[in-house]
């Protein structure tokens, strides 16, 4: 179900939250604000986006959970050139190395949900595995 600003009002929903949702999802790729809303829509704990993980090359993921060193890159048609793959091979490697489960959710995965359902996994396996804090 899509709702609009002013219906989001009514149901009592703060404008500034209304205002940073919109703000939030038009900043993101349209194949990124679909993997939020899968998020959101199977009640996984809230993300981090564009999280930083390396201070030296500023390598960011596009979605974080840094307490259980789960991350998720979405990767559209513009990671299939040969400078941008090998850039993300290198980037995920150092991720690999610095201890990170580093998922690719490419628009197959999103359309039949097998990216959501892998990082529900790893998210869950990172529980059993004690790397979740106060959560």
């Amino acid at each position: 179900m899509r709702i609009s600003a002013a219906q989001a009002l009514e149901l009592g929903i703060p404008a500034a939250r209304v205002r940073a949702r919109i703000s939030e999802l038009r900043e993101m790729s349209r194949l990124e604000a679909i993997f939020a809303l899968q998020i959101r829509a199977l009640g996984l704990p809230e993300p981090e986006r564009e999280y930083q993980f390396d201070e030296t090359r500023r390598w960011k993921f596009d979605f974080a959970w840094p307490a259980q060193m789960v991350a998720v890159e979405i990767d559209g048609r513009g990671h299939q050139r040969d400078s941008r793959y090998y850039g993300d091979i290198e980037k995920g490697n150092r991720a690999a190395l610095a201890g990170w489960t580093v998922l690719h959710v490419t628009r197959r995965e999103l359309d039949d949900l097998s990216g959501i359902a892998m990082a529900q996994e790893a998210l869950g396996k990172e529980q059993e595995n004690g790397r979740v804090t106060g959560k």
